[in-house]
C-alpha cells in the first residue's frame, strides 16, 4: 500500500486521507444548511420578539449556539483535515465590580459586562459570518464533489457497460 501511495496519480486514490477530505466536503452541505436555518430563524424570531423582551433570551441562545458551533467546526477541521487551528481565546473585559454592590448585583454586573464584551468581540461576528457562508459554500462543494465522483465512476465502469 505504501508503494502505491508514492505514485502521483494512484497515490491520491490509495491514500485514506483523500476519502476523509471528500467526506468533509460532503458534510458541508447538511451542516451548512443546519447552521443557516438555526441562525436565520433564531435571529429573525429573536429580533422580532425583542420588543416584548422574549427575544432577548432567544438572541442570547443564538449567540451561545453560534459560539458552540464555531468550536465544533474547529474540532471537525482539526480531526478530519489534520490542520492545526488554534482554540479561540475569548478575552472578556474587566469584570471587577464595585465592593459596595451585593453578591447578586455583582453577579449581574459581571454577567452583563461579559455579555457586552462578547457582543463587541470580532470573533463573535466573524464566526457567525463563517457559519452563514458555510451554506452557499456547502452547496457548491457538495455539488462539485457529487459531480466529480459520479463522472469518475461512470467513466470507470463505461468499458464494462459497452
Amino acid at each position: 500500500m505504501a508503494a502505491l501511495q508514492r505514485i502521483p496519480i494512484i497515490g491520491v486514490v490509495a491514500a485514506p486521507q483523500s476519502y476523509v477530505n471528500i467526506l468533509y466536503l460532503l458534510l458541508a452541505f447538511p451542516l451548512g444548511t443546519a447552521y443557516f436555518v438555526l441562525l436565520v430563524t433564531g435571529i429573525s424570531v429573536g429580533a422580532g420578539l425583542v420588543i416584548m423582551w422574549v427575544g432577548v433570551p432567544i438572541l442570547v441562545l443564538v449567540f451561545a449556539a453560534s459560539w458552540a458551533l464555531c468550536e465544533f467546526e474547529r474540532i471537525l477541521a482539526v480531526f478530519a483535515l489534520h490542520e492545526d487551528i488554534p482554540r479561540t481565546r475569548f478575552t472578556s473585559a474587566s469584570v471587577h465590580a464595585d465592593d459596595a454592590l451585593s453578591t447578586a448585583e455583582r453577579l449581574f454586573v459581571g454577567t452583563w459586562r461579559r455579555f457586552k464584551a462578547h457582543l463587541t468581540n470580532r470573533l463573535t461576528w466573524t464566526g457567525m459570518l463563517y457559519l452563514f457562508l458555510r451554506f452557499p459554500l456547502g452547496v457548491a462543494t457538495f455539488t462539485v464533489a457529487v459531480v466529480l465522483i459520479s463522472v469518475s465512476m461512470s467513466l470507470a465502469v463505461a468499458p464494462a457497460y459497452m
